[in-house]
């Protein structure tokens, strides 16, 4: 059995569980549960930024026979409403020398929470 693993690094968190090997003697596939975790992020749209975001978390949450779905859940600083809204928007943070962007296939903002499904991450 592998212990949980998680690195931290200066703009988010990223942790992952391993388990033992499957029925068929093959080890599983290497993330079953991720979370990332940060302070700052920003929803893109059009080229502008829709929203400010601040306490971010995305999990992956596992599917048998389909593809991982990601949850964003994040505290609003700033947003506009209308342009988090629209197609194409993307979730973007900044990580070491690049930045993590995931496509936002559904959005809902109260108040000053955001919760998001998102897309598989861009490479």
């Amino acid at each position: 059995m592998f212990r949980d693993r998680t690195f931290t690094g200066n703009t988010g968190t990223l942790s992952w569980v391993r388990g033992d090997r499957t029925a068929s003697g093959r080890k599983p596939r290497a993330a079953h549960r991720v979370t990332v975790r940060g302070q700052s992020g920003t929803i893109v749209w059009a080229g502008r930024d829709a929203a400010v975001l601040s306490a971010w978390t995305i999990a992956k949450q596992e599917q048998p026979q389909a593809p991982p779905v990601w949850m964003l859940t994040a505290r609003v600083t700033r947003a506009d409403a209308f342009q988090c809204r629209q197609s194409g928007s993307i979730f973007t943070a900044v990580r070491g020398q690049g930045r993590w962007c995931w496509p936002i296939e559904r959005l809902e903002l109260v108040g000053d929470q955001i919760q998001a499904v998102l897309g598989q991450p861009e490479q």
